[in-house]
């Protein structure tokens, strides 16, 4: 498995002359004089911002499918966002990957860092600065040593994801709610689905919290005390 993230994703691309008008900012000089300047690049937190740099990749990979196959199948199937997780079968054919979807991305504009794999030899050649974990002579000896990717968290060098979930002390005079309880469950992130008998049986939980009436034989409200 190899895993990298593009740098400033969304400063790497151009917008149409045509829609950078849309895209203005108003900027107060040190004399007090008020400047609008117009944004070049895509900008993040515009509803088109991701559209327009994934579809910057795919346009990437047409251009340079013949040079560079394994990086053009790889930029199509396993990019999200701003991140690079694929793999390959063995060794070489890794190494191989790596290199080209470096090389592609290069000739894009673009630059790879936080690189990081289950297999120090293919991360070999690649500079210190690029890497997502610390280089100790090609050694490194923390089996905790993690990488943040799509929210979850892996930990190379024993290949395993890690979760971590942490449910907030209440002060003495706080009431526990459906609301917050709804709260706590939302804060279990899984996109692999690996939590998901965990996740399950919360939301059975959660579900059988609807038959629970008050004193008066209603059913609990929201901010109502379970």
């Amino acid at each position: 498995m190899v895993v990298a993230d593009v740098e400033k994703m969304y400063r790497q691309f151009l917008r149409s002359l045509d829609d950078t008008p849309l895209q203005c900012i108003l900027w107060t000089a040190p004399d007090g004089k008020v400047v609008a300047y117009e944004l070049l690049t895509v900008t993040y937190g515009t509803k088109s911002a991701s559209y327009l740099a994934t579809r910057a990749f795919q346009q990437l990979a047409n251009y340079e499918r013949k040079q560079f196959p394994l990086a053009a199948l790889t930029i199509e199937e396993d990019v999200y966002m701003d991140d690079v997780i694929s793999g390959a079968d063995n060794v070489e054919a890794a190494i191989e990957l790596r290199r080209q979807i470096d090389t592609m991305m290069i000739s894009g504009g673009l630059k790879l860092r936080k690189w990081a794999s289950n297999c120090p030899d293919v991360l070999k050649g690649i500079p210190t600065e690029n890497l997502a974990l610390p280089d100790s002579n090609g050694i490194d000896w923390d089996q905790d040593a993690e990488v943040k990717t799509l929210g979850s968290t892996w930990l190379p060098n024993v290949d395993c994801f890690r979760f971590k979930f942490t449910i907030p002390p209440l002060t003495p005079f706080q009431i526990l709610t459906k609301r917050q309880l709804l709260a706590f469950i939302a804060r279990l992130f899984d996109p692999l689905g690996l939590l998901g008998a965990t996740i399950t049986a919360a939301k059975i939980f959660m579900q059988r919290l609807w038959c629970l009436k008050n004193e008066q034989g209603n059913n609990l409200q929201w901010d109502g005390m379970l």
